[in-house]
């Protein structure tokens, strides 16, 4: 599958749920924010998002779709 292809199927999927501003890069700062906040350790954080240095998956989680309350995550 294209980036391009990638970019099309979250882009469609987000307007059908009529979610608005969601792409590749807002989930992926989401994934970097939600297991930060599960206490996830940020070197296992770089490794999962690949990147080649913690200082920039450190730089993540401003612009993130925030779970609702309940986030359905296991505990």
């Amino acid at each position: 599958m294209t980036p391009e292809a990638v970019y099309c199927v979250i882009r469609g999927r987000a307007r059908r749920a009529g979610i608005a501003g969601v792409s590749a890069h807002t989930l992926r700062h989401s994934c970097v924010a939600l297991l930060r906040a599960r206490g996830v350790p940020e070197v296992e954080i770089q490794h999962h998002v690949g990147h080649e240095r913690v200082e920039t998956t450190m730089g993540y989680g401003g612009d993130v779709v925030r779970p609702p309350i309940g986030d359905g995550l296991p505990t």
